[in-house]
């Protein structure tokens, strides 16, 4: 992605420790928003995105730990604006990645940046409406918002059941 004038995005390096050289052999993961996971490379990754307040969560597969170091950052992306952003996996795998803001290409104001421990993330809309939706958590297919929460109140290929959200 260039640094146009037109083009907003996120340009996200994702790194390691020298000493943990075995990384080398597993692939970090983005999820922007919540999408679908992006397997992508070690060094520099760049993502267009609308402008507006994003949320960027990374980790990284290894061994017996399918999220390992998984953090997330909170950006606002300005119209026309690049933001650039750096985690860094953990040095031991139970602990969280670092996120740090390193500077914004061009184009205006500073964005906000929110860095954060990624356990659960479980946010929605204010205006969301009340249904099933995917579970925050992760743990299950569907969890129930009622408009306000997430509730306990899960589902799997069509078999309810009941888990405290958090």
């Amino acid at each position: 992605m260039s640094h146009h004038p037109s083009t907003s995005g996120v340009e996200v390096r994702l790194g390691f420790f020298p000493l943990a050289f075995l990384l080398l052999l597993c692939k970090p993961v983005i999820e922007i928003d919540g999408s679908q996971p992006m397997r992508a490379s070690w060094g520099t990754t760049q993502v267009p995105v609308a402008p507006g307040r994003h949320q960027i969560v990374a980790y990284c597969p290894y061994l017996f730990f399918r999220r390992m170091g998984e953090a997330a950052i909170v950006i606002d992306v300005l119209p026309g604006q690049v933001v650039q952003a750096s985690w860094s996996a953990p040095w031991l795998v139970f602990l969280p990645g670092k996120w740090k803001s390193t500077s914004t290409a061009n184009l205006g104001a500073a964005p906000t940046v929110q860095a954060m421990s990624v356990r659960p993330i479980a946010t929605a809309t204010p205006t969301a409406p009340a249904g099933w939706h995917p579970d925050p958590y992760k743990r299950y297919q569907l969890r129930y918002w009622d408009g306000q929460t997430w509730t306990a109140h899960v589902s799997t290929n069509g078999t309810g059941g009941v888990d405290p959200a958090g």
